[in-house]
């Protein structure tokens, strides 16, 4: 009897431990299987991920929201597009004007259209203009056009203005082959009305092997080469002390972002070409070419072209020595920062020799002319011309132009001999404007009227009230004599 009890409880034991270990592995089951329960996803934000195809309205008129995406993002990081109404968005249009904004609303997160020029009913286009010029301006052959950077600005006949998405315009161009002035024209039509602009003083080159220079032996080693053109980048920013002459072939310098700074003596030109030859500065990418010498740049010939980033021309003592860029003989020379000569900053001598500078013109010394030239040049000033005897004086059929404004010890500009002078500024001198065979001076802004000399025209001084009775160019006071004239804005 025993027995059986035994092995009955032994039978118990059994079962029970089989039932305790059943339980545990599905309750290990349930516990690995059951997960928690998923919050659920919320609203982050929104953001309009494409712009509507309007952008400019004329006053009282609804908001266009063909070709606009919005764009919601939520607390899973999952996107999707909104399904947007008008009552969804703000705009007001009841008044003309740019930078307007048009606002849209989605539970309770906000995104904008901004950018929006409202323009008075009847409004047209006027015109269109390049007000930012692109990044890039350096291109190998058959490369597109690229207009990252840039900013159009239309015009619209109620005097209100906007930038135009580049969306919008039409790009036409030629770089199928090499050239250094090449032209993109830029077309924008707006009520059926079109207008055009340009971006000009493109470079294209064709495509040719690149030599890494990091250091003076590499770029001697390199301007060596027999090859033409002679492509070179720069891998690091070094000083060369020895001139730079270029005879008659291409070298393009890719400044890649370094500076390279060539420094010679007062006796020596820093950087001379010739007989047809070309530097070709690729600054896309940002970086200097300084150059610095007797002759900072001096080019000569027809054909013969450099662009660099500054110009310097020094002298040991001599007030008639030190020139910063000169172009002679049909040369063309651009500088993209500023120029100062110990003597003249920019000179140009001969039919079709031109200098155009960006920055400022300086001729620092006792004797210094910031912008002078003779015989059919031509020079443009982008900034102010500054001078220690003259900011700038055009001879013999020349022509400067100056955007900004001439100071000088003695003359603020001068021009003869049917040269023309053109000064946007003002004048800082003690003899204001200087007029003398044939010579025509232009000046849209005032002259220091503590000047002691205000106007010389030929051998007559006249004071501000001795203009002429009558005026051959409108807005302006007239001074003349001879033949000679110059004219000041009346403001």
């Amino acid at each position: 009897m025993k027995t059986k009890i035994k092995n009955h409880l032994t039978i118990l034991r059994s079962s029970a431990l089989a039932v305790l270990v059943i339980a545990l592995a599905m309750a290990g089951c349930k516990k690995k299987d059951d997960k928690p329960a998923e919050k659920p996803k919320t609203l982050e934000s929104i953001a309009v991920t494409a712009q509507p195809t309007k952008k400019t309205y004329e006053v009282g008129e609804p908001f266009d929201m063909a070709g606009m995406v919005v764009t919601a993002t939520y607390s899973d990081k999952s996107t999707a597009t909104v399904a947007i109404t008008l009552a969804m968005i703000t705009f007001d249009s009841s008044t003309a004007g740019t930078g307007k904004t048009a606002t849209i609303t989605y539970e309770g997160k906000t995104a904008k259209v901004e950018g929006i020029t409202v323009i008075a009913a009847g409004a047209t286009l006027e015109s269109i203009a390049v007000t930012t010029q692109p990044t890039k301006k350096f291109y190998e052959t058959d490369e597109e056009f690229d207009p990252e950077g840039m900013v159009v600005t239309a015009e619209y006949s109620d005097e209100t203005t906007a930038p135009v998405d580049n969306d919008d315009l039409v790009f036409d161009y030629d770089f199928s082959t090499a050239g250094e002035d090449k032209t993109v024209t830029i077309t924008f039509t707006s009520g059926g009305i079109t207008r055009t602009a340009e971006v000009t003083g493109i470079t294209v080159v064709k495509a040719v092997a690149v030599t890494d220079v990091a250091n003076a032996t590499q770029l001697a080693e390199a301007l060596a080469s027999e090859d033409d053109p002679i492509n070179i980048r720069l891998t690091a920013g070094f000083t060369y002390t020895d001139p730079i002459e270029i005879d008659g072939k291409t070298v393009i310098i890719n400044v890649n972002g370094k500076t390279l700074d060539v420094v010679v003596t007062a006796d020596d030109i820093a950087l001379y070409v010739h007989s047809g030859g070309k530097l070709l500065l690729n600054d896309d990418e940002g970086g200097k070419l300084n150059v610095t010498g007797g002759y900072g740049v001096k080019a000569d010939g027809a054909g013969s072209s450099a662009t660099v980033t500054n110009a310097t021309g020094i002298s040991e003592g001599d007030d008639l020595k030190g020139f910063g860029a000169v172009a002679y003989g049909g040369s063309a020379i651009t500088v993209r920062g500023s120029t100062t000569g110990n003597y003249i900053g920019a000179y140009a001598v001969d039919e079709g020799s031109m200098v155009e500078v960006a920055g400022d013109a300086n001729g620092t010394g006792g004797r210094g002319i910031g912008a002078s030239v003779e015989f059919n040049g031509s020079i443009t000033v982008g900034g102010d011309v500054t001078g220690g005897e003259c900011g700038a004086y055009a001879y013999g059929g020349s022509s400067i132009t100056i955007a900004g404004n001439a100071e000088s010890g003695y003359m603020g500009v001068g021009a003869g001999g049917n040269a023309v002078v053109e000064l946007r500024g003002n004048v800082l001198a003690a003899l204001g404007a200087f007029a003398d065979s044939g010579g025509n001076v232009i000046i849209d802004g005032i002259i220091d009227p503590s000047a002691s000399m205000y106007i010389q025209v030929t051998h007559l001084l006249k004071t501000k009230d001795q203009n002429d009775a009558i005026s051959s160019k409108d807005g302006y006071l007239q001074y003349s004599a001879s033949g000679s004239t110059v004219w000041v804005k009346i403001p």
